[in-house]
């Protein structure tokens, strides 16, 4: 085990590679990459209401299948991560409205589906072959980024400014955050989530932030550095949830 917030402890990455644990993570994260395009695609097709709770159904009960069958030491920071991130979209879209929803709703399939989200990317950041290229990984989303930030900023109907002051948060993250290849992973993963979201109508966002008159891209182009604030939080919750 080792320390990745205050009161909480990950399974240690393993020097030696272990066949069984690595085959099982690849499994859980291909099937959860497989699942959610389905699912934002189904949501999208005008399903309703009723398509929305079916889904969300089906997503409660997956998480309830992979957090039983995850490493002990994800388990509670996978749930606080459900609470902590239902916190968020409640207040981000439901209240502050910087972007929302298809039907202006939390579709019940959201918070299950951050728990998902954030399992996934736990595993995958303790996969002996990402560890081994952590810094190839971190410098390599460090300067894709940057470059999509900086497209953001100069292409396009306005300037992308929520996406580039992400970005400065991201770096933030990267160079003084316990661990730099989590808040990566979770940033790519978070990015791909949000082109794909955006592109087939689930949510969009507000070409202006409310309140702040800073416009924004859709999706701004670094807002996956919004979940190494929500990864930051959970740690902590779970450190609580351990207590």
């Amino acid at each position: 085990m080792y320390p990745s917030a205050r009161g909480v402890r990950l399974p240690r990455p393993s020097t030696a590679p272990d066949t069984r644990a690595s085959r099982a993570t690849v499994l859980f994260v291909a099937g959860f990459m497989a699942y959610w395009p389905i699912a934002l695609a189904c949501d999208s097709a005008g399903g309703g209401l009723g398509a929305q709770a079916v889904i969300g159904a089906l997503t409660w009960l997956l998480l309830a299948v992979a957090i039983w069958h995850a490493p002990a030491g994800l388990r509670a920071p996978a749930l606080a991560m459900v609470v902590v991130a239902t916190a968020f979209e409640c207040l981000g879209s439901l209240i502050w409205c910087a972007y929302r929803y298809r039907y202006h709703n939390l579709p019940l399939y959201v918070p299950p589906g951050h728990g998902l989200f954030y399992l996934a990317a736990l595993q995958l950041s303790l996969l002996p072959i990402l560890r081994r290229h952590g810094h190839a990984i971190v410098a390599a989303i460090v300067l894709a980024s940057a470059g999509w930030v900086l497209h953001g900023l100069l292409v396009g109907p306005r300037a992308d400014v929520v996406g580039a002051l992400c970005w400065l948060l991201l770096v933030c993250f990267l160079r003084r955050g316990r661990d730099a290849l989590l808040f990566a992973v979770t940033f790519g993963l978070t990015m791909v989530l949000e082109f794909y979201g955006t592109a087939v109508g689930t949510w969009h966002w507000a070409a202006v932030f409310p309140n702040t008159g800073l416009p924004a891209g859709n999706p701004p182009s670094a807002i996956g550095a919004g979940y190494c604030v929500l990864d930051a939080l959970a740690m902590r919750l779970a450190g609580r949830f351990r207590q």
